[in-house]
């Protein structure tokens, strides 16, 4: 499998009501600037915080690229680490976005499970990061989830989820007051090679 090209997707999201500039943008814009193995190849891409863009936009995503895996990134002011969201929800979405518009019924897709869990090793995923996090003497911490809350994140994550389980993961990074862009962005790229370690015996290296 090592001479395959893996066609990696991440998203992050673009301003909203109290964040003028999204951290999670600025850490998977960063993913340029990282060393990822050459078998990767990356596609990035701004969402906006729109209900409606971001649920024609996700559908394009999987339709159009194909991709091999598929991470989308958000933030969570008030986090107090990385957290790796294990699952997503289907209804429940009361809160406006920055068009002040709720999903209709508030829902992301009628007739579909309340609830969508992804079929990564979340748990693996944190503990090969926080190694490197020790390894290079960074105080970032990475720790999994099971409520990405009721608002963009969670409904674009519920949409990936619903196309392929298996190959979708959400993580949500914390203000950058609590931990640096760069650190945000080497645990997306840890994330990423090991993501694709488990999905296909890529035998990628970390590190």
């Amino acid at each position: 499998m090592e001479d395959k090209r893996f066609k990696v997707v991440v998203t992050g999201f673009g301003p909203f009501q109290g964040v003028p500039v999204n951290e999670s943008w600025l850490a998977v814009s960063a993913l340029w600037e990282q060393n990822l193995p050459q078998q990767i190849k990356l596609i990035t891409r701004e969402l906006p915080v729109v209900y409606e863009i971001v649920h024609k936009q996700v559908e394009e995503l999987w339709n159009e690229e194909k991709p091999d895996l598929m991470i989308h990134v958000g933030v969570s002011k008030n986090d107090s680490k990385i957290s790796l969201e294990k699952q997503s929800f289907n209804t429940n979405y009361d809160l406006k976005d920055i068009k002040d518009q709720c999903p209709a019924n508030q829902c992301c897709l009628p007739n579909s499970p309340e609830t969508l869990s992804t079929k990564l090793d979340v748990e693996d995923l944190c503990i090969i990061s926080n190694k490197i996090f020790s390894k290079r003497n960074l105080k970032a911490y990475c720790g999994p989830s099971a409520d990405p809350g009721r608002y963009l994140c969670a409904y674009t994550y519920y949409m990936s989820l619903n196309k392929d389980s298996t190959k979708s993961l959400f993580v949500h990074v914390p203000s950058v007051e609590t931990f640096s862009i760069h650190e945000m962005t080497v645990a997306i790229r840890s994330i990423i090679i090991q993501s694709l370690n488990q999905l296909y015996n890529a035998n990628l290296k970390i590190e």
